[in-house]
């Protein structure tokens, strides 16, 4: 008989705990993501710093493509943001690659991984250890050119 109840039990809290879970990951990426306005200067503002920090210690701007509009939200770590990046100095190439990047309480992103564009070229394994899979092929043909 307690075995039954169990599982009436279950089965009723199974489906409300379902919903809930888009509902929960909606509320994380928006305590993370930083608002419309402020999205493109905090995410130009991080990386540049980042480039700056590792190696590139001359960069004047970066130039950004996001591979997915949206972040990628998993669990209850930050959101990731996907993107190719170009560093510069003047019109000088500095850097170039695709970086993964979480958001971070509205305010910043931070740089997670980093693949250069020679390393990613030579290298489809490396691309796929960091980069969701539907995304390796955008950064190799990106790597490639």
């Amino acid at each position: 008989m307690h075995r039954w109840l169990l599982i009436v039990l279950l089965s009723l809290a199974l489906p409300r705990q379902a919903q809930a879970q888009p509902s929960m990951q909606a509320n994380h990426i928006d305590a993370n993501v930083p608002e419309d306005g402020k999205f493109t200067e905090l995410l130009n503002r991080d990386l540049l710093a980042y480039f700056k920090a590792t190696g590139a210690a001359t960069a004047t701007n970066v130039q950004v493509r996001l591979l997915r509009d949206a972040p990628t939200q998993s669990g209850v770590s930050y959101p990731k943001y996907y993107a190719w990046v170009q560093v510069q100095s003047g019109a000088s190439r500095l850097a170039e690659g695709a970086v993964r990047l979480a958001a971070i309480e509205r305010t910043r992103f931070e740089v997670t991984d980093y693949v250069p564009k020679n390393k990613a070229k030579g290298s489809r394994e490396l691309v796929e250890s960091v980069f969701p899979r539907p995304l390796v092929p955008d950064i190799l043909r990106l790597a490639a050119e």
